[in-house]
């Protein structure tokens, strides 16, 4: 089970320019029948947190691209998952760029419900550049 809103990072080579953070973003919610309107909802929360995070990642010197690669909720069109989860991509803009200050940075972008972990993975290699 996934953590109420994880993100997670790992170094890879997808950037031309610098190094790639492979990132999960994560909500937990309350769970209910699909009729339900639920703002504070696993999916409606990461709906917000991909927002900011897409809004940071276009005015940051240190990004040059976030590309969502997955989303994942939950397995019935007539429930709200208690669970959602975002991998996103994202290229640094050189390689002085502190993946731990992009993290960081993520945190507060993210909201007081974010938590960080290491994926095993890195950034898919052969992506194609966007």
């Amino acid at each position: 089970m996934l953590a109420a809103l994880a993100l997670a990072l790992a170094l890879g080579s997808g950037s031309t320019n610098g190094e790639c953070l492979a990132v999960e973003v994560s909500t937990t919610g309350r769970s209910a029948h699909g009729s339900a309107i639920m703002p504070a909802s696993a999916p409606h929360q990461l709906i917000r947190a991909l927002d900011r995070l897409s809004t940071w990642a276009m005015g940051s010197d240190d990004v040059t691209e976030a590309r969502i690669i997955a989303l994942t909720a939950g397995p019935a069109i007539n429930v709200v998952p208690e669970h959602a989860t975002a991998v996103v991509e994202i290229s640094l803009a050189a390689p002085a760029s502190e993946p731990e200050t992009v993290i960081d940075t993520l945190r507060r972008v993210l909201g007081s419900k974010v938590e960080v972990r290491a994926l095993a993975e890195a950034c898919l290699p052969g992506r194609p550049e966007h």
